[in-house]
Parts: structure tokens; C-alpha cells; sequence
């Protein structure tokens, strides 16, 4: 590894480290709303016998946006979780929508 004022240059690095802080400030908020959920849950389970279903499916969908959220985070996957990964990061792109 080594230290280049280069890395400070590169576009690509910024929009990297812009979406790293998003996603850590939505992880830091969805931890109360994980809570919640598995609370609610094992409240429906002591007055119903069982978990809601359907609120099951939900929170399935929500662990996998925050497995995709922790795995970009911790440099594991280049891939921006779903609603994020509709924003391109190319700079090239921007150029050409702003330069009209």
C-alpha cells in the first residue's frame, strides 16, 4: 500500500466514502427499528401463539437491505444496497446531465 495524493483526486473514492457515511447514519437508525420489529414479533407470539407471517416476509426484506448495508460499509461488496444502486456513480454521466 502506498500513501499518493492521487486516491485524493479520484472521484470515484469521494462518492465511495459519501455513501459509506449515509448508509452507516441509516444503520445507526435502523437498529431501533430492528428492536422494534423483534419485539412486535415476540409480543405476537405470546398473544397469538405464533409470529405474524406477513410481517415476517418484511423483516426478511429488511435483513437482507441491512446485510448489503454492512457488507458495503465494512468494504466487502462494491454493491450499493437496492434503492441506492439506481445512482450512478460514474462521472461521466453527471458531466454529460449538467453540461445541457
Amino acid at each position: 500500500m502506498k500513501l499518493s495524493s492521487t486516491n485524493l483526486l479520484n472521484v470515484s473514492s469521494w462518492f465511495r466514502l459519501g455513501f459509506t457515511l449515509l448508509f452507516f447514519y441509516v444503520l445507526y437508525h435502523s437498529w431501533s427499528f430492528i428492536v422494534f420489529l423483534g419485539l412486535l414479533q415476540s409480543v405476537c407470539l405470546l398473544l397469538f401463539g405464533s409470529p405474524v407471517q406477513v410481517l415476517g416476509y418484511y423483516v426478511q426484506s429488511f435483513y437482507v437491505f441491512t446485510q448489503q448495508l454492512l457488507a458495503f460499509v465494512l468494504f466487502i461488496s462494491d454493491d450499493k444496497p437496492y434503492p441506492f444502486n439506481l445512482i450512478p456513480d460514474d462521472v461521466q454521466y453527471y458531466k454529460k446531465l449538467f453540461s445541457q
